[in-house]
């Protein structure tokens, strides 16, 4: 247990998270690299730091020289340090969570891939176990046909998954037109500039008995209509409209009236 009683971070559980490790790792990331005592030390010091690694939840650990000894945390507010150890804190690198090509039917917005934790890999559309992991940052990347890569990055709360936000009610960002836009460079001109609405699970329009308009499972919907009634367009994935005569561009982006269609490849990423 650690010795500090006021220490603001979640303890693991002995049965989930164990506090010793003694299988040797490759590399230390950010662990330190002065005080190297010996080999013993180094071994149980990058043992500790992957295995930290190797838990998605984990974002420091302490570490006693003289036991070689670790206990991994989930989170802390501050930082604190037990006595007679060292706190580390490891870098999360970015994990994928999703390929999406925009011009096959995996992604659509009603598909059972976004309803689920099962991974998949039908090669251009790909699944990971990290779509239900709770994340800090998400990053979405688009390739265009001409192979450039665009990205944008959205700040989350360390308690939701991609999963969470995709599937659960309308949850409005705040990330900009410009952003959004940026994601298709200059072939963002080809899409209409009046209404604008984004975030997850957004939806739009629904005339005549009609549900929605358009709707994405992330992304910025846009139309000529201020009140974002009619012929609507898109930037973002697993999106849809409801005119099914028009061309399906699951990610990418899309004009609402069909001139203006760019299906891409897109991928998701968490850290």
């Amino acid at each position: 247990s650690v010795a500090d009683d006021e220490i603001c971070c979640e303890p693991p559980g002995e049965d989930e998270w164990p506090n010793m490790f003694s299988q040797k790792a490759a590399c230390m990331d950010q662990a330190p690299l002065g005080n190297l005592i010996d080999s013993d030390y180094v071994d149980s010091l990058v043992a500790c730091h992957t295995a930290c690694i190797n838990t998605d939840d984990c974002r420091f650990f302490t570490y006693w020289r003289a036991e070689k000894y670790c206990n991994t945390y989930r989170s802390c507010t501050k930082e604190r340090r037990s006595e007679g150890s060292d706190v580390y804190k490891v870098y999360r690198p970015w994990r994928m969570v999703a390929k999406i090509d925009g011009s096959l039917e995996a992604w659509p917005y009603g598909a059972e891939a976004w309803e689920d934790c099962i991974p998949f890999d039908h090669g251009g559309d790909v699944k990971t176990k990290h779509y239900c992991d709770n994340f800090q940052k998400m990053r979405i990347m688009f390739q265009m046909p001409d192979g450039r890569t665009t990205s944008l990055v959205y700040a989350g709360d360390e308690q939701s998954s991609v999963k969470d936000l995709v599937t659960g009610a309308f949850s409005p960002t705040a990330l900009g037109i410009e952003r959004w836009k940026g994601l298709l460079a200059e072939s963002a001109s080809l899409l209409p500039d009046g209404c604008r609405k984004e975030g997850f699970a957004v939806a739009a329009g629904g005339l005549d008995g009609i549900a929605f308009g358009a709707r994405c499972r992330f992304g910025v919907l846009l139309s000529e209509e201020d009140n974002c009634t009619d012929r609507i367009g898109y930037i973002g994935v697993g999106c849809e409209s409801a005119n099914t005569s028009l061309p399906a561009v699951v990610a990418g982006g899309f004009s609402g009236d069909g001139t203006g269609a760019l299906p891409v490849h897109a991928e998701i990423w968490i850290q």
